[in-house]
């Protein structure tokens, strides 16, 4: 059962049918004629608009939702879940998660590191999955088991890590750079700069982010406020650096090649 047939969940459903036609699908989502165009297009073998329990006889539940809706429909589909399934989310803060659903022995926390700053049904695709990474917040060993093959299986490299790690990690490489993206957005508002097409590749990429769903990542943001403070007041404190170093040509540049060296180290690219 896949809750939620957005960007992620669309997309989850497409590359589950591409490697096995044959497993069902349940679907759940508040765009029936979204719902409606996957079934059409066999995405999906079966939706619901109201919880029954007849529809929870399933092997795993996946809420590819914001944590907020997560919040909001597990009180509505809570009664209907029988303790013994194997639940996960793809939700981009897990402590949050793991509070939600800490009554369900058997959930374990999922964050699928794909998608982009679009989203919805109609921009899923089979293949947003392959080749990308799998965040999984421990549960139960059988449960990491069970969801590092089906991540697997998908195309995806699994790595573990407890929530408050992913919560930490993923506030400064993902979380913190869309800030920023709104933040120069912001910027250029309040300065009034048209930039139009006077721009490289390395700004288009950059203020891409700022293209994202306004209240998706406010959700966000508040979630995981916490680490996106203390990373900003770090980052403030490191710009304060580099803008000392502007004046002395000599600092500047081994501050700039000890910041490469450290991230070629430090990446695959």
């Amino acid at each position: 059962m896949i809750i939620g047939l957005g960007l992620i969940g669309g997309s989850i459903a497409r590359s589950i049918k591409k490697k096995n036609k044959r497993t069902y699908i349940l679907a759940y989502d508040k765009n029936i004629p979204d719902l409606k165009k996957a079934l059409k297009e066999k995405v999906i073998d079966e939706y619901f608009i109201r919880p029954h329990y007849q529809y929870f006889h399933v092997d795993l539940i996946i809420f590819a939702l914001p944590i907020k809706d997560i919040q909001r429909i597990f009180k509505k589909f809570q009664s209907y879940i029988r303790p013994e399934t194997l639940i996960t989310d793809t939700a981009s803060t897990k402590q949050t998660a793991q509070k939600i659903f800490r009554s369900f022995p058997h959930f374990t926390g999922s964050h699928p590191l794909a998608g982009s700053e679009k989203n919805g049904y109609i921009h899923s695709h089979g293949d947003i999955l392959k080749n990308k990474i799998c965040i999984l917040c421990p549960g139960q060993p059988a449960s990491i088991m069970r969801l590092k093959h089906f991540w697997n299986q998908l195309g995806m490299k699994v790595i573990c890590m407890n929530a408050v790690q992913h919560d930490q990690i993923i506030g400064m490489t993902s979380h913190f750079i869309h800030l920023l993206s709104f933040a120069m957005a912001f910027s250029l508002r309040k300065k009034r700069l048209n930039v139009k097409s006077l721009y490289g590749p390395s700004f288009q990429q950059f203020i891409r982010l700022a293209k994202s769903n306004p209240d998706l990542w406010k959700d966000i943001f508040i979630d995981n406020k916490n680490s996106i403070n203390i990373i900003t007041d770090d980052f403030i404190k490191v710009l304060g650096e580099f803008r000392k170093k502007l004046d002395h040509e000599n600092q500047l540049n081994n501050i700039l090649k000890s910041s490469q060296r450290y991230i070629l180290k430090t990446t695959n690219e």
